[in-house]
């Protein structure tokens, strides 16, 4: 599993970053190119057009996570993984690892097992 290439966040935030400066694959795959990242008319065709809330395998296709990682600093869509559960503490959100639990272990395994075939 890629974790930048499969983010849902992340495709629809590029999709609506393109939409508010009105991009067509055409204009990133140019831009793109000036700027020494390969991208095809298909890559781009078939990231743009992947819905994976739909999709019978919910995955984000067309597109490596190395492009996904270059078009999301390229058009501005910041992100940060975090490790752990947040709480509020204060003012101020921290991540906590939990106590280990070996029942939700193997619910979130069970849960993920798709991604492990």
């Amino acid at each position: 599993m890629d974790l930048i290439k499969e983010s849902k966040g992340i495709h629809k935030c590029l999709l609506k970053r393109w939409e508010e400066l009105e991009l067509k694959n055409a204009d990133i795959i140019k831009d793109a190119d000036e700027r020494g990242m390969k991208l095809t008319k298909s890559n781009m065709t078939n990231y743009r057009n992947s819905n994976p809330e739909n999709d019978k395998d919910g995955e984000i296709h067309g597109l490596t996570q190395k492009q996904v990682l270059w078009l999301a600093l390229r058009y501005f869509v910041p992100f940060q993984l975090a490790i752990g559960l947040p709480e509020i503490d204060g003012d101020k959100i921290k991540y906590t690892i939990p106590k280990f639990d070996e029942l939700q272990a193997i619910k979130n395994l069970n849960k993920h097992k798709a991604l492990f075939k």
